[in-house]
């Protein structure tokens, strides 16, 4: 008997997968192809490899096998806010979001470990109950600035002016000494860097330690922050589920600013559209 073993759900060829029949053995080969001698037409062939459902078949001449890979489902949500997270997974594992907001995990089963972790939150170790699922609860921390602009590259022309840079220093140094408010993000640098024909648009990124999330209006006074000095105030609203702030600043220039748990941005362009465009494309980056 000959055959080939498939990956059920990729159709691509699972190599090592163990064959037995008639107490005959054989391990797949690199194109996922094996052959055993000659087996009991009434018998039972067991194919099994790790990672995959074990799978008991009737023998054939050339037979083929599809594997299912075992799934796992894990539930990952923010020690700061209670919501769920968009999760990676450390491993070669296929996964994807479901539409609760859980990830499944391809080729994960019961009592495998796996790593999980999110965007500004901690990195943790889940084991995988006798169920098929797994729950993790990332504690958030704090976010280096210049990971979140190397995000940003590619979709945005230039990289972060150096100016820009030494104000989000500055603004962090006083947040620490003084966390009630954000005193100081005067978005005149921002302004200046657009004034002398920076394309696209001006990112700046402020982050901040976890515990200081936990203070009322902590969006709201960032924008009011950037507002200060204008005629118009900040004006709240939804961006893709996400609330927002946006409003003037100086030199005619539109803004907007949002925060991803312990990482705050504004966005400052001559154009309100573009704005906004800018900040969806960050938005998706960071989840």
């Amino acid at each position: 008997m000959a055959g080939r073993v498939l990956d059920a759900r990729t159709r691509r060829p699972v190599v090592g997968a163990e064959v037995r029949a008639s107490g005959l053995r054989a391990l797949s080969a690199e194109d996922g192809r094996f052959r055993l001698g000659e087996v009991e037409p009434d018998g039972m062939v067991v194919v099994s490899a790790p990672r995959y459902r074990t799978k008991r078949l009737r023998p054939s001449e050339s037979l083929l096998v599809q594997l299912e890979q075992l799934e796992a489902v894990v539930e990952v949500t923010s020690g700061l806010t209670g919501e769920v997270l968009s999760a990676r997974v450390e491993g070669p594992f296929l996964v994807e979001q479901t539409n609760g907001g859980a990830i499944r995990i391809f080729g994960a089963g019961p009592g495998d470990a796996v790593r999980v972790g999110a965007f500004a939150h901690e990195t943790q170790e889940v084991s995988i109950d006798r169920d098929g699922r797994a729950k993790a609860v990332l504690q958030p921390v704090r976010v280096d600035p210049a990971s979140v602009f190397s995000l940003l590259r590619g979709f945005i022309i230039g990289d972060v002016p150096p100016e820009l840079a030494g104000v989000q220093a500055q603004l962090e140094a006083r947040i620490r000494a003084d966390p009630r408010e954000f005193a100081g993000a005067n978005p005149a640098t921002a302004v200046r860097l657009l004034g002398q024909g920076t394309n696209g648009a001006v990112v700046m990124a402020v982050a901040v330690e976890p515990s200081f999330m936990g203070r009322p209006q902590v969006l709201a006074n960032f924008a009011q922050s950037l507002a200060t000095g204008t005629r118009s105030a900040a004006e709240q609203r939804l961006l893709d589920g996400q609330i927002v702030y946006t409003g003037d600043s100086q030199g005619g220039f539109e803004w907007l600013a949002f925060n991803r748990y312990s990482v705050f941005l504004a966005i400052f362009g001559t154009d309100d559209l573009f704005v906004e465009g800018v900040a969806k494309a960050i938005m998706a980056q960071l989840r």
